[in-house]
């Protein structure tokens, strides 16, 4: 039994339960007739849709380009680091590190002649 109550109470809920949503539809349909101007609003979506402009698509940039704003780049961040002490500093001692790294390594030129 479901829901705890009989079978043939139970079948009597769904049906009442179906012809009131039926009911329901049909009383949509007849009142607001919703299919009617179904033309219309597809050709409102429509405009819209087209309405919506989207952003162009960028240009791909030439590698030259590219070099040249990462040259740029670099100018900034090395002029930033320039004209902060604390940045300059933590900068020097950083490539002195990496200098006694690379030289404990033998990865350093040698020029003997």
């Amino acid at each position: 039994m479901p829901a705890g109550v009989t079978w043939p109470q139970y079948l009597r809920v769904v049906a009442v339960a179906m012809l009131s949503m039926m009911a329901g539809a049909q009383t949509v349909h007849l009142v607001y007739k919703p299919l009617d101007d179904l033309d219309e609003l597809v050709k409102q979506e429509i405009e819209k849709r087209k309405a919506i402009i989207m952003a162009p698509r960028k240009q791909p940039i030439s590698r030259e380009e590219m070099l040249r704003r990462k040259r740029l780049k670099e100018r900034e961040r090395y002029a930033k680091i320039k004209n902060d002490p604390a940045l300059l500093k933590l900068r020097q001692e950083s490539l002195a590190e990496n200098y006694v790294k690379r030289k404990a390594t033998l990865c350093m030129p040698t020029y003997t002649l």
